[in-house]
Parts: C-alpha cells; sequence; structure tokens
C-alpha cells in the first residue's frame, strides 16, 4: 500500500540513514489513514527539530563556542541529552574561566618576576611591584610595606606606593 511504503520510506531515512526533513506523503487518503499519516510527520518533525538543535549546538562548542544551551522542547531521554548536553558546555564553560585565570596569574607573576630580577634595593623592588600590580588588578593606589619591630613592637614602614601624589602626606609608619 502507498501508505506503507510512504511511513517505511520515512522510517528508513530518518531512523536508518539519518537524514532528517523526510515527510510521509499519501495521495487521497482519509480519516485514520490520513492521521496516521499527520502522526509520523509530526513524530519525524519533533525528532528532526530536537536532533537538529542539539546538533546545533555541540557543533558551536566544538568550534569553541560555549555561549550557547540547548533550549528545544523535548521529553524523555532527548530532553535527558539536551540536559546532559547543556551540562557539560557549563562544565567547559567554568573550566575554561577557571584555566583563563590560572593563565593570567602565572603570566603576570612570571612577568614581575621577570622585572624584580637583579634589584637589590627594596625600594625601588617595592615601586616596581606596585607600579605593575596595582594598575594590574585595576586599583586607584597601592602601598608596600615592610614589617618591622619597632619599640613598641611591630610596627609597619611604608617603603612604596602607586597613586600617592610625592608631595601628599601619608602615613609613613
Amino acid at each position: 500500500s502507498a501508505f506503507a511504503d510512504e511511513v517505511t520510506r520515512v522510517a528508513r531515512e530518518v531512523g536508518t540513514e539519518g537524514r532528517l526533513g523526510g515527510q510521509a506523503e499519501v495521495e487521497g487518503v482519509s480519516g485514520t489513514w490520513k492521521r496516521l499519516t499527520e502522526n509520523v510527520n509530526e513524530l519525524a518533525g519533533n525528532l528532526t527539530r530536537q536532533v537538529r538543535a542539539i546538533a546545533e549546538v555541540t557543533s558551536a562548542v566544538a568550534e569553541g563556542d560555549l555561549t550557547r544551551s540547548v533550549t528545544v522542547e523535548a521529553s524523555g531521554e532527548v530532553a535527558e541529552l539536551g540536559d546532559n548536553i547543556n551540562a557539560m558546555v557549563e562544565s567547559l564553560r567554568e573550566t575554561t574561566r577557571a584555566n583563563q585565570e590560572q593563565d593570567w596569574l602565572k603570566t603576570n607573576l612570571a612577568r614581575i618576576s621577570g622585572l624584580m630580577q637583579g634589584h637589590r634595593d627594596l625600594p625601588v623592588v617595592a615601586e616596581l611591584i606596585m607600579d605593575e600590580l596595582v594598575p594590574l588588578v585595576s586599583a586607584q593606589y597601592g602601598a608596600f610595606y615592610l614589617a618591622e619591630d619597632g619599640d613598641d613592637g611591630p610596627e609597619l614602614r611604608l617603603v612604596g606606593s602607586y597613586g600617592y601624589p610625592e608631595d601628599t602626606a601619608r602615613p609613613t609608619r
């Protein structure tokens, strides 16, 4: 029958060959046969939308785009697959962010360490650190204090600063 041939064709295209978008076309049917044809087409259409939405997100992730997520309406195992992909993307996003933070930290630590090499004068090193570190963390001001033993116990002595005009009175202890 034409109906059986069309349903078989759509099932083979979508289910076996992986060619999405197939629709059954049966001429001259009505009643139950028409409803069955419409149901097969709805099933194939839903599956096509769901798989394409998932494929779109996974392709974007494969290209490094971690801003996408699966939003297609689904239920059952397809919904679970979408949720798992979304969880995977979020995990990749968090891992990428953590790696970027570590790279930033290691790169800048190595750069500042390199700048300090060969300097033995503490005020020079303190100023160098302030000149590099304060802008790096988008701060407006910075101070470098050295802990010393004072007459009344431990004291902090200002060794270097950033963002303070030279003629501004500031505590040195």
